[in-house]
């Protein structure tokens, strides 16, 4: 863990003299006795060695849209990295949602280095945890992976008789992954919108038609659409 010369020279007039003590890399924190002699005279010291381990691991934002915002990770060690740098271990509890491809290494002489997460497409939101680790202790984020958002969801006509067929659209930020669907509610029994539609692979809005029945006096109905997280 440490290494000092075999012996120190004292100068003529002086009465002490300085040496380097050398440290090694260590995996735990590691106390290290060092012993001088003269003219059958010792004293010690003790030094403790300690592990460059991970203290810090936040990530640039808590929710990304699966396969299009890739968050970036900043991992902190406890001190600065040794000339060979420092691996870290980046694992995710869900590969099918986020991974870290790249390997971490902080570089010689510093503390912290930054990751790239990469999401996977999804059609549901999901938690994945993150967690950054060296020297046995580790640190964890956990990032919410989510579907596109849905950001706008009209009815046009919004008024009509009964008995008329109304059109719907809802509208993503980003094309839509293979399998998405949004939810669909109403809460009047005059209004009948399929409970789910699909988007197309890489579409930004789905159309549909909303049946109605006829009524003999006027109602209203509030009819959402679901995607993850997100109800309109």
């Amino acid at each position: 863990a440490a290494s000092v010369p075999v012996s120190a020279f004292i100068s003529p007039g002086y009465d002490a003299v300085a040496f380097a003590v050398n440290t090694g890399t260590v995996s735990v924190d590691t106390t290290v006795t060092i012993t001088g002699s003269l003219n059958g005279t010792t004293r010690s010291d003790t030094l403790i060695v300690q592990a460059n381990w991970v203290v810090g691991f936040t990530l640039d934002v808590s929710t990304a849209v699966g396969g299009h915002e890739h968050p970036v990770g900043t991992v902190t060690l406890r001190g600065a990295a040794r000339p060979a740098g420092q691996p870290v271990s980046v694992v995710s509890s869900n590969t099918n949602r986020a991974v870290v491809s790249d390997p971490v290494v902080v570089p010689a002489g510093y503390d912290a280095v930054n990751c790239v997460i990469t999401t996977k497409p999804a059609t549901t939101s999901g938690n994945v945890t993150l967690t950054a680790s060296a020297n046995g202790k580790s640190k964890a984020v956990i990032l919410r992976v989510i579907p596109p958002r849905l950001i706008e969801f009209t009815l046009s006509p919004s008024n009509t008789l009964g008995g008329v067929r109304i059109g719907a659209t809802a509208t993503i930020g980003h094309p839509a992954p293979a399998g998405l669907s949004a939810t669909i509610t109403k809460t009047s029994a005059n209004v009948n919108p399929p409970p789910a539609v699909g988007f197309a692979t890489g579409a930004t809005t789905k159309t549909f038609n909303i049946p109605t029945t006829a009524v003999t006096a006027w109602q209203s109905s509030l009819v959402r659409a679901t995607i993850g997280d997100i109800t309109i």
